[in-house]
C-alpha cells in the first residue's frame, strides 16, 4: 500500500486525516467515511500514523501506478483555469517559448535526442484532461519535430521566415488532453542555427526547462546521460496531497489565516483604459489593445555583466543578504514608485521540490508553488534595511508554505465573494538544487505569457552575466508604465552594482526611483490642489445638481450605478435615522463601512 496515494485519494474524497498525541484523528463530510474506509484505516493505521509524524519517507516510487490518473496542484489548475474566460485578465496558457542560437544543427540528430528525452522523462508523455486529472500516456507515437533549412535563401527572406515561426510557436495554444504539450522545431539559415521550444508549462516549470536545456546539450554533444530519476512527478504530487491534514498543515493554515484580514492588496498600477478594475490614466496618451483584442506579452530584458554581478552579490553576502532578496527588494521600491497605495502584495512563484529523495532536482514537472509576499514601504529606510525587512517577511512566509498561496487566495476571493488577483510577480531562479542551473548562453531569446499576470519580472543566470527580465501582458498597463518602470527598475540595480564609493553608498540610502519627466509632471499636475477654496459647503453642489438633472449618473462601480435623485434619497434615510438616534449635526459618530470603522462627521442640510 503506497500511503502517500492513500491519503491524496482520501483528501480527494473530503476526508482528511493527521495524527494527535499518537491517534489517528480525522475531518469528513457527513457519511463520507464509509465502513470500507474506516476497515482500511484500521488495517493501515500504524503506516500511516508513521507517515503522518514522519517516521517513514514521505515520498516513494510506484513505479507500477506510473500511467494511472493523477490530480493537479494547486498551481496547475489555476493555469487550466486561466486558459478560460472565468476571470479577468485570463483567456491564455501559461506557456513558455524559447530560442537557442547555435552555427549549426543536425535536425535529425536533434530530433534523435528529444525523443530520447521523451522516453526518459514521464512528464514529455504528459496530458491533463479538463476533469482536473492528469496522465502520463505509456506510449506516444515518435515525436514531430520541425525543420527549416533556409539556408539557400537571401540573409533578409530567411530571417522574415524565422520571425513567422517565432510568432507561430510563442502563441501555440494546444489543446491539453492531446499529446504533445510541447513544439520543437530547428530553423537553419546561412549564418546560424535556431532551435525553437515552446512548451505548455502544465507539464514543467522553469527550472524543469533548465534541466531539459542541459540534457539536451549534454546528448547532442555525445555525452551519455545519467540514470533517469528513479522517482516520478506523479509519486511527488501524491506525497505533497498527503500532507494535508498534518500538523504541519494545520499549523500553516492558521499562521495565514491570522493575516487574511491585513494582507494588503495587489499594487494599484497605472491600468490602460477598457479594464474595469484598478487605477486607469487616461492621460497617459498613446495606444492599447482593448481586452477582446486578444493576448499578447512582450518581454524587455538587460543582461548585467559578471563583474557586476559579482559586485552585487559582494555586496549583499557583507551585509548578511542575497542577491535574490535584493533583487525582489528593487523590484518592490520600483512597483511601489507606481502604486498608489505604498502597501501592497507581491505574488512571488517558488519551486516547491523538497529534499524528500535525491532523484528530486531531476524531475520534470510543474513544482511551482505560490507565496504572497506583503510589501510595506510607508518607512523611509536604506536599501539595505529594506532588503532586510522583505527577506525577512518572506523567510517567515516559507516556514509557513504547506498552506500555499493558492490556497490563500483562495479564501481570499471566497471572503471578498469575486476573484481576488495577484498580478504582480517576482520569480527568482537565483536558489539551489534545480533552481540554480544556469540558462545555457545558447539562449538568444525567451518569452513567458502566465494568465492573470500583468507583469513578471524574472531573474537568473545566463551563461556568465546576471538576466533582468520582465514579462508584460500588453494591453493591461497604461501606455508605457511598463517600460518606464523596468528602467527604473534596472537603473536601480546598476546603481547598487556600480563600481566605487557611488555604488556603496547606493546600499546605505533609500532607494532613488527617477520617474520619466512626463510622468512626474503629469502626476505633480494631479496632485497639485493649491487655489481658492470655495464658500458653499462640500454636499451643496451635489444637492444643486440633484434639483437640476435628478436622473444623471451620480455614482458608478462594477456592481452598481446610483442617480442624483437616488443618492439624495439615500443620504436623506440615513440623516433621518441618525436624528431619530439623537446624534446632533456636526458631532462625530462610527459608522461600520467595508474596510472597517471609519471616524465620520454627520452634516445635515438641504
Amino acid at each position: 500500500m503506497n500511503i502517500a496515494e492513500l491519503l491524496a485519494r482520501y483528501a480527494d474524497d473530503g476526508v482528511v486525516l493527521w495524527a494527535q498525541d499518537g491517534q489517528l484523528r480525522f475531518r469528513a463530510p457527513q457519511g463520507r467515511l464509509t465502513d470500507t474506509h474506516r476497515a482500511e484505516l484500521r488495517t493501515h493505521k500504524e503506516a500511516i500514523l508513521r507517515h503522518l509524524e514522519g517516521g517513514e519517507p514521505a515520498l516513494r516510487a510506484d513505479p507500477a501506478g506510473r500511467h494511472e490518473p493523477f490530480p493537479l496542484t494547486d498551481i496547475q489548475a489555476a493555469y487550466l483555469i486561466g486558459r478560460t474566460d472565468a476571470y479577468a485578465y485570463g483567456g491564455v496558457g501559461c506557456h513558455a517559448y524559447v530560442e537557442l542560437e547555435y552555427p549549426d544543427l543536425d535536425a535529425d540528430r536533434v530530433t534523435a535526442v528529444w525523443r530520447e528525452l521523451v522516453r526518459r522523462h514521464d512528464m514529455l508523455r504528459a496530458v491533463v484532461h479538463q476533469d482536473g486529472y492528469q496522465q502520463v500516456l505509456p506510449d506516444v507515437p515518435a515525436l514531430p519535430v520541425g525543420s527549416d533549412d533556409l539556408t539557400a535563401l537571401p540573409a533578409a527572406t530567411a530571417e522574415a521566415r524565422l520571425e513567422r515561426t517565432r510568432a507561430r510557436l510563442s502563441a501555440r495554444e494546444a489543446p491539453t488532453d492531446q499529446w504533445p504539450l510541447f513544439a520543437v522545431h530547428v530553423t537553419r539559415t546561412a549564418g546560424r542555427a535556431v532551435l525553437h521550444l515552446a512548451f505548455d508549462m502544465l507539464v514543467v516549470d522553469h527550472a524543469s526547462l533548465r534541466v531539459l536545456l542541459a540534457e539536451f546539450r549534454r546528448s547532442y554533444g555525445g555525452t551519455a546521460l545519467p540514470e533517469a530519476p528513479r522517482i516520478s512527478f506523479r509519486d511527488c504530487v501524491l506525497a505533497r496531497r498527503a500532507l494535508a491534514g498534518t500538523e504541519g498543515h494545520v499549523r500553516d493554515r492558521a499562521y495565514w489565516t491570522e493575516r487574511l484580514d491585513t494582507l494588503p492588496p495587489a499594487p494599484e498600477l497605472p491600468l490602460a483604459e477598457g479594464w474595469e478594475a484598478g487605477v486607469s490614466d487616461p492621460a497617459d496618451g498613446g495606444t492599447t489593445p482593448a481586452p477582446g483584442d486578444g493576448v499578447a506579452f512582450r518581454r524587455l530584458e538587460v543582461l548585467l555583466s559578471a563583474a557586476d554581478r559579482d559586485r552585487l552579490a559582494e555586496r549583499a553576502a557583507r551585509r548578511g543578504l542575497t542577491v535574490s532578496t535584493a533583487l525582489l527588494a528593487a523590484y518592490a521600491e520600483t512597483v511601489g514608485a507606481w502604486s498608489r497605495t505604498s502597501r501592497f502584495t507581491l505574488n512571488v512563484p517558488t519551486v516547491d521540490r523538497p529534499a524528500l529523495h535525491e532523484d528530486v532536482d531531476r524531475v520534470i514537472g510543474d513544482f511551482t508553488s505560490l507565496e504572497l509576499l506583503a510589501v510595506d514601504l510607508d518607512t523611509r529606510v536604506s536599501f539595505a534595511e529594506r532588503t532586510r525587512t522583505v527577506a525577512e517577511q518572506l523567510l517567515e512566509d516559507l516556514a509557513h508554505s504547506l498552506f500555499t498561496g493558492s490556497e490563500v487566495l483562495a479564501e481570499l476571493s471566497r471572503r471578498a465573494g469575486a476573484p481576488v488577483l495577484m498580478p504582480v510577480v517576482f520569480t527568482s531562479a537565483l536558489g539551489s538544487g534545480a533552481t540554480s542551473e544556469s540558462v545555457p548562453p545558447e539562449v538568444t531569446y525567451a518569452v513567458t505569457r502566465t494568465p492573470q499576470v500583468w507583469l513578471d519580472c524574472q531573474v537568473m543566470r545566463r551563461g556568465d552575466a546576471l538576466s533582468l527580465s520582465w514579462d508584460i501582458r500588453e494591453g493591461a498597463l497604461a501606455h508605457r508604465v511598463a517600460d518606464a518602470m523596468f528602467e527604473a527598475y534596472t537603473a536601480l540595480v546598476r546603481s547598487l552594482s556600480a563600481e566605487g564609493e557611488a555604488g556603496e553608498a547606493a546600499w546605505d540610502a533609500p532607494a532613488r526611483i527617477e520617474l520619466p519627466a512626463a510622468q512626474a509632471a503629469r502626476r505633480n499636475a494631479v496632485n497639485a490642489t493649491e487655489g481658492p477654496l470655495p464658500d458653499a459647503l462640500l454636499h451643496e453642489p451635489v444637492l444643486a445638481r440633484a434639483r437640476t438633472t435628478p436622473d444623471a449618473v451620480a455614482v458608478r462601480t462594477p456592481e452598481l450605478a446610483l442617480t442624483y435623485r437616488q443618492l439624495v434619497a439615500r443620504a436623506s434615510g440615513l440623516a433621518r435615522a441618525l436624528t431619530a438616534s439623537g446624534l446632533r449635526p456636526g458631532e462625530p459618530v462610527a459608522i461600520w463601512m467595508d474596510k472597517g470603522w471609519e471616524q465620520v462627521v454627520a452634516v445635515f442640510g438641504t
